[in-house]
């Protein structure tokens, strides 16, 4: 069985790196993002913000542009 889920790239200002994170369980949904609950895989405590495109590198500030999108299956 497949499974989706709409994911969002977050920026983690304790750990300097981009992740990718679940923000619905519901990805034809626009209104299913849940952007208030976004955090850092590696603790919950870190703050973080939604990585907009075009956007720097957290690590060394170059600018960065979004890739093609992915769809998952598990």
């Amino acid at each position: 069985m497949g499974m989706m889920v709409r994911t969002t790239t977050i920026i983690c200002s304790k750990c300097k790196e981009l992740y990718d994170v679940v923000v619905s369980d519901e990805p034809w949904r626009e209104d299913a993002i849940d952007a208030e609950n976004l955090r850092c895989p590696k603790s919950k405590r870190h703050k973080v913000e939604k990585w907009e495109d075009p956007g720097s590198c957290p690590k060394c500030g170059q600018k960065m542009k979004r890739g093609e999108h992915t769809l998952f299956w598990d």
